[in-house]
């Protein structure tokens, strides 16, 4: 605006300049008062400023102070910023207030990456909604004894989950328990009364109240451990958590191996994923191929904790006829709008789940957006088949594109499915593309499956080889996790739609590993109710089953929470006319029906119902109890309508909904349909999933209880006859595909005769006055050991035992250790040199300091006494010279890589050549306002290249300031005046009034100032 101002009177000449001067002036007050009304409508700084933190947060860090040990409070959920419902303090609170050890995860977390894999494994267990049997030692072995729950954050900004929702998972974890609570309670009750007695849920029964935060003690905690004999993992941090595995062990990554390590253990955990670093959670995606390419611009593409990530990581690979898929865009991938969804991914379409889809990324419009499946070999495609899922866009046209042969259809509707003849030969893809008018339709593209008949495809996930220097003593797999939509709160089992979210397998565990040496092979693991589930009749011991019209989202809303006997679980209604059928056993007479629903259910309980069977009707009035009495018809099965309800409604914000009918139990005659649910019943062999691995089958069973079933626990199961497998060197490919009942969760091949691990114990810590660590206490120790602090392994750390120094180790990817040799009990003594080093430097600071006060008092001193003799130059226009070239190159390349640096090389070549152009400002702006495009222009800011636009039009602006200021050097140098000594020397007029200042006198009358 400066320059305009400055520039565009110059360009006004004739009649007609003064008005349009006149315009000029007017437009540029207004865009000036434009730009102080968010300061006047005080609308620029963030709302709910703090004036004041709540004082539950100053007891609930002396709380913390007071039961502190050494070990580390970790603060849940995982935010961004400190965004609370009572203001905004940017950094956590707990950054002033906190007198001990504590962690979170925030968008810039200052740990190395090996912590924040941590951080970030702990936040995936307590956002999936599923209960972990391995958290708490998970946590207690990475040092965290007490778990902060920040309950008071602003969910909308933050994006949090729902307190009950975290609480559901902690408190139904094994080891972690509810130590105390601070502040007033937020949240809401499940389910409240008006003075009508119309009852009224909170959204889908997701809800409680409870402190502003809770704190949850960890057992068994340490700040140290001793490991006997430690393994080496291939894998990532997050190791802990898996089922088999024991989750105190201290393991060595392989790349920070030193060859004497007992074992060898490989996972699937490190996986070759793309992060999206602004985001906190749901913020990774789908595992790539080893070739794909990175889809977001910088250097680093996640937390990098292995110097040689291509080595030891997990990447996707296709078998069959298909060699890769992929898409325009997808929710998957690390470039859509976070929280990203991992099982979105194109392969979804190609998995035979129906439960799964791609979908493309919903910040794009739908209209445009392609999947691709390129084939190993030609393939002549007679027919294909295209479901859409129920989410997806309702696109009017798909374009079914092969080669140089293309076809426009009429596409299926969401939901449904729709073969196509297309009869193109030797096709070495098929692209599915949204064609028709751009109608800018709301949300994604997805598609549940792509069946082509007579084409096999199989997506693995292909582990790294094992490390030939140790033998592989257990291989542990696990199926990605997907988000619970149904989670238990209080004694209710509420579901939410909106929460699900398939994991990147879906219900399909496919890997690839390559032994490096044959040996047997123990096979053990859990699985899971699949969630989807089209027969859950199954389940019940009694036989007796019910269906409903409609689509379930999760089983535990579906007709089976009917008659399955948990009153947590409960059935709502789909369409305008609510009903349900229900099939016994046995023949059984129909004298009396009893309606429950939990009170906790987004339902309306039914009051009139219509009982049918075999063209008999009776409509029934329930009385209070939810009774009916029956005319006694003898039958198998029996249809039940809802013709009337006491209606409720569901609270969403500040909107009412009437609530669908809905029955947590129906009992017949008195009794339940499925007595005993919560006694174990056992599945046999062909009910569990069938396991290959490496062309061997292996069939399974199970023992559980229908209640933990349905709840979504995972189980252990058995191997019907022999466990054992045995492998021979070379690539072994493990696929588990799921039953009609259940899902394999993971697996676990532990080597026959493999010795097992050395112990790990928990040793006591000396610490000082501040808490850092002097020595570790350790014990008697038969062989060498690891030694391990639970803290951010740093090369400063040093550690001697009787006056030796200790050797350095790398624990679990980001922890502290050493190695211990074997030997009596004794103690290790610890000391950080950089310590001694930094208070050094801060007291150099602070005399370095005390001399430039001291500097300035005498300057300041000298001025008050007029002793200054000499006359300060005016400032002027300095010329760049070798030490700006330097810093604009520098931060080129730091800000923008080897762009940034040719951008600044050429920058500088075009100041210095082109001496006499100036309109490098001019191009400046232009830039900057070309690059602010991809913010406010909706036809930008829309494509997925949004960024890089912005980012490039960014650097064209700085290096056209750059170029301006090298043109600089090329100016002509200033002339410097002549002293009027050397003046007179050469003959040359000196002006009096010049020669006066110099001598410093003055003319008669007038009298002598100092001038500035």
């Amino acid at each position: 605006m400066a320059y305009a101002l400055q520039q565009i009177p110059a360009l006004f000449r004739g009649v007609g300049a003064r008005p349009a001067l006149r315009a000029v002036q007017v437009a540029t007050v207004l865009a000036l008062v434009a730009l102080a009304l968010p300061w006047a409508q005080d609308e620029i700084a963030p709302r709910a400023g703090v004036t004041a933190v709540p004082r539950y947060w100053t007891a609930a860090s002396d709380y913390l102070a007071q039961q502190g040990d050494g070990s580390t409070s970790l603060e849940l959920p995982a935010s961004a910023f400190g965004v609370y419902d009572w203001g905004n303090v940017h950094d956590d609170v707990m950054q002033g207030l906190a007198d001990s050890p504590w962690a979170v995860r925030n968008v810039i977390p200052l740990a190395p990456p090996g912590n924040v894999v941590f951080l970030d494994a702990v936040t995936r267990v307590v956002e999936s909604g599923h209960p972990s049997d391995t958290l708490a030692s998970y946590l207690a072995a990475n040092g965290v004894s007490r778990i902060v729950v920040r309950n008071d954050l602003d969910r909308f900004q933050t994006g949090t989950p729902d307190p009950a929702y975290v609480q559901s998972v902690l408190a139904a974890s094994p080891g972690i328990t509810l130590a105390h609570s601070f502040g007033p309670k937020v949240g809401s009750r499940s389910y409240t009364y008006t003075d009508g007695g119309t009852r009224l849920v909170s959204g889908t029964g997701l809800a409680v109240r409870t402190g502003s935060i809770d704190v949850y003690d960890v057992e068994p905690s340490s700040s140290a451990r001793l490991t006997s004999s430690p393994e080496v993992l291939v894998g990532d941090p997050a190791s802990g958590l898996r089922p088999g595995l024991d989750g105190s062990a201290q393991r060595v990554l392989a790349e920070d191996s030193r060859g004497d390590e007992s074992g060898q253990v490989l996972t699937d955990g490190s996986r070759r994923r793309e992060m999206n670093f602004a985001a906190v959670r749901w913020n990774e995606s789908a595992t790539l191929g080893a070739t794909d390419p990175w889809r977001l611009h910088g250097p680093e593409h996640d937390h990098r904790f292995l110097a040689d990530p291509d080595r030891w990581q997990t990447t996707a690979a296709w078998s069959g006829d298909v060699s890769g898929v992929a898409a325009s865009s997808s929710e998957a991938y690390a470039d859509a709008l976070p929280p990203l969804q991992i099982g979105s991914h194109p392969g979804a379409a190609l998995d035979g789940d129906p439960a799964t889809a791609w979908r493309s990324a919903r910040q794009i419009d739908p209209t445009g957006q392609w999947w691709q499946a390129t084939f190993s070999r030609p393939q002549d495609l007679a027919r294909v088949t295209v479901t859409l899922a129920p989410d997806s866009a309702a696109v009017p046209r798909l374009q079914l594109t092969a080669g140089r042969s293309s076809r426009q259809v009429d596409a299926p509707k969401p939901g449904e499915s729709r073969t196509y003849e297309l009869g193109f030969k030797d096709a070495d893809l098929l692209r599915i593309t949204a064609a028709g008018r751009n109608l800018r339709l709301p949300g994604s593209l997805a598609i549940a499956e792509v069946h082509v008949p007579g084409v096999q495809a199989q997506r693995y996930l292909e582990l790294p080889a094992p490390d030939k220097r140790y033998p592989l003593d257990a291989v542990s797999l696990a199926r990605d996790t997907d988000r619970a939509a149904c989670v238990m709160v209080g004694h209710a089992l509420p579901c939410d739609d909106a929460l699900v979210a398939p994991g990147e397998d879906g219900d399909t565990l496919a890997r690839r590993f390559t032994p490096a040496y044959a040996a047997s092979y123990d096979l053990s693991g859990t699985v899971s109710l699949r969630r989807s589930t089209t027969v859950p009749q199954l389940l019940l011991r009694s036989g007796v089953s019910a269906t409903a019209p409609g689509r379930v989202g999760d089983v535990a809303e579906g007709p089976l929470a009917i008659v399955d006997g948990d009153r947590a679980t409960t059935w709502l209604a789909r369409g305008s006319h609510p009903q349900f059928r229900v099939r016994l056993r046995h023949v059984t007479p129909l004298n009396a029906l009893t309606v429950r629903l939990n009170p906790r259910a987004a339902a309306s309980k039914p009051t009139r119902l219509e009982v049918s069977s075999g063209g008999r009707k009776r409509v029934v009035q329930l009385d209070e109890d939810g009774r009916a009495r029956l005319p006694g018809w003898r039958t198998d099965a029996f249809r039940v309508r809802v013709l009337d309800s006491d209606t409720a409604y569901s609270v969403v914000g500040r909107q009412f909904v009437e609530a669908p009918a809905g029955i947590s139990a129906l009992r017949l005659n008195g009794h339940p349909l499925n007595p005993g649910a919560a006694d174990p019943r056992t599945f046999g062999c062909g009910t569990g999933p069938v396991v290959r691995i490496g062309g061997q089958v292996r069939r399974t069973r199970l023992r559980v209880d229908t209640k933990t079933l349905v709840r979504g626990q995972s189980v252990p199961f058995e191997v019907c006859g022999r466990a054992e497998v045995p492998l021979v060197a070379g690539p072994t490919d493990v696929v588990a595909r799921p039953s009609r009942l259940f899902r394999v969760d993971t697996l676990l091949l532990r080597r026959t005769g493999a010795a097992a691990a050395g112990p790990t114990q928990p040793v006591s810590v000396e610490r000082d006055a501040r808490g850092t660590p002097v020595s570790v206490t350790v014990p008697d120790r038969p062989d060498a050991s690891l030694l391990s602090l639970e803290q951010n392994f740093n090369e400063g750390w040093t550690a001697t035992w009787h006056g030796k120094e200790l050797t350095a180790q790398r624990v679990d990817g980001w922890k502290q250790g050493w190695r211990l040799p074997a030997g009596a009990s004794g103690t290790v003594a610890l000391s950080f040199a950089p310590a001694r080093t930094f208070s050094g430097l801060l007291v150099v600071g602070a005399v370095l300091m005390g001399v430039c006060v001291l500097a300035l008092a005498w300057s300041w001193r000298r001025e008050r006494q007029g002793r200054q003799g000499v006359q300060r130059p005016a400032l002027r226009t300095g010329r760049p010279g070798l030490l700006d070239v330097a810093v604009a190159l520098a931060a080129g390349g730091l800000l923008c890589g080897w762009w940034g640096l040719g951008g600044m090389l050429a920058a500088i070549g075009l100041g210095l050549g082109v001496r006499r152009f100036q309109g490098w400002p001019l191009l400046a702006a232009v830039s900057l306002l070309v690059g602010s495009l991809a913010l406010v222009w909706n036809p930008i800011t829309d494509r997925t290249w949004a960024v890089t636009w912005s980012q490039g039009w960014s650097l064209g602006a700085v290096c056209c300031l750059v170029a301006a200021l090298a043109s600089l050097r090329r100016a002509d140098k200033p002339r410097t005046p002549a002293s009027p000594a050397s003046a007179q020397e050469a003959g040359e007029m000196v002006p009096t009034d010049i020669a006066r200042r110099q001598t410093g006198s003055a003319p008669a009358g007038v009298s002598r100032t100092t001038e500035s």
